[in-house]
């Protein structure tokens, strides 16, 4: 019936070839494509339906996993913390409860704090469960970035914290609410970042996290108004989507794009170009080159002057937030097989 009616639309045979080739290869790429069908012409073809009825398992699974006493006890150095929801069930229901540390977790914080003697280190570790536990406990996902990433940062000489924070039943707003107990005392104008680990999206059969990178100067943390908006994200990290060592290696170059342009490792380097036409708004930064211009450099806003090239998207595990957010990203469009899109950043 489908070749019939592409030959009466004078696509002729060899349209059809191409396009079932084209079909094809978007199968072997991982695109699922309903094609056929059951018994009834409304039903999914079987071999479809198989597939979609397991992602759906899997996906509650996977939402209702929990963190395990023998996967804490596996992180080295950890701290494990808990948030205001009580159980599962209200973790899932009322998002908001995931937010914030409980009052025990809290003065847990505040030790650790207290024990770097007013020196606080350049960055923190937060892992959370997220809305996807085995994402983050399935073997080969979390030990591999960590690992990475304490290697990378130890040869660019940033001093981390040894701790590693064990969050159950977080959010992502709940590392920005680490962070601003963490650093609130911090030289202002030194950097302070949180590299939250999170479990997300359940139901990609992936059992993917991402990591949200938050690194702001110390006044900044100060204020306690930390939210999206400064936050960058490299997600879909799995054994079978983005590799843990080299999502380690991303988010080590987000870092530097976020604390200079000039720093060795960027992207950015070297991006610095002529000065470029301006729009009627010069106040207004419209593009990368038109940000590093320095014809315009004098006279963007103080937001563009912060501008930065990242990753963004919208958090999964705070979709359901309470919280309103304008500024917060929207989702990315596929490069490659990768989840995520590079983006301008105006902060």
């Amino acid at each position: 019936m489908q070749e019939r009616a592409l030959v009466l639309a004078g696509g002729g045979v060899a349209s059809i070839a191409w396009l079932l080739g084209v079909v094809e290869a978007l199968r072997t790429g991982g695109v699922d494509l309903a094609t056929g069908h059951g018994e009834q012409i409304w039903d999914l073809n079987p071999q479809l339906a198989t597939k979609v009825n397991e992602l759906y398992a899997d996906a509650k699974v996977s939402l209702w996993a929990e963190l395990t006493p023998e996967f804490t006890a596996a992180i080295p150095n950890v701290l494990p913390l808990r948030t205001l929801s009580g159980d599962r069930n209200d973790y899932i229901a009322h998002p908001g409860t995931g937010e914030t540390l409980s009052p025990e977790s809290q003065l847990a914080l505040e030790a650790l704090r207290a024990s770097w003697s007013g020196n606080p280190p350049k960055g923190q570790i937060v892992i959370s469960d997220g809305l996807n536990a085995k994402a983050i406990m399935d073997q080969g996902h979390l030990a591999p970035y960590l690992e990475e990433m304490r290697r990378l940062l130890g040869d660019a000489d940033v001093p981390m914290s040894e701790t590693n924070i064990l969050v159950t039943s977080g959010r992502v707003r709940v590392g920005y609410r680490i962070g601003e107990t963490l650093f609130a005392g911090a030289d202002p104008d030194s950097f302070r970042g949180i590299l939250h680990v999170i479990g997300e999206r359940p139901g990609t059969m992936h059992h993917a996290y991402s990591v949200y990178i938050t690194v702001a100067k110390g006044k900044v943390w100060a204020e306690k108004g930390v939210d999206h908006d400064i936050t960058k994200l490299v997600s879909s990290i799995a054994d079978t989507a983005l590799p843990p060592k080299e999502a380690a290696r991303e988010t080590l170059t987000i870092i530097r794009e976020v604390v200079g342009r000039n720093v060795s490792g960027s992207r950015r380097v070297g991006t610095r170009a002529p000065a470029a036409p301006r729009r009627s708004r010069s106040t207004c930064a419209t593009s990368a080159i038109h940000i590093g211009a320095p014809a315009t450099a004098r006279k963007r806003s103080p937001r563009a002057a912060g501008s930065t090239i990242a990753r963004r998207c919208r958090s999964a595990t705070s979709r359901t937030s309470t919280k309103l957010n304008e500024s917060r990203g929207s989702a990315g469009t596929s490069l490659s097989s990768r989840r995520w899109t590079r983006v301008m950043d105006v902060e």
